[in-house]
């Protein structure tokens, strides 16, 4: 399991393009990531599933297509509040709890 915390937030854009192709070369190789990040366009490329946290609680779980559009519309309007919590259930569907 490699975990990969932030890592394209520091560093110049030569190293963000090294980074990102180590990640894609993992990917590529079936091993397991945790990848954490804020950037939703990363998050979409480089995930099949993703956990959307907000204040340390969890407000999504399923695929990341899903997640980031869940997250990019709350970026987008905050004040219409949080969406109820959804998680991924074990058939793939997800449940609000």
């Amino acid at each position: 399991i490699f975990v990969i915390d932030e890592v394209l937030g520091v560093g110049d854009s030569a190293f963000n393009m090294k980074c990102l192709n180590k990640i894609r070369e993992l990917r590529m190789a079936g091993k397991t990531l945790l990848f954490v990040s804020h950037n939703p366009a990363t998050v979409r490329e480089f995930c099949d599933r993703a956990i959307w946290l907000h204040e340390g609680e969890m407000v999504m779980d399923g695929p990341a297509r899903e997640v980031v559009e869940g997250y990019s519309s709350f970026m987008a309007n905050p004040e219409a509040g949080l969406p109820a919590r959804v998680v991924a259930g074990t058939s793939g569907q997800s449940a609000v709890e």
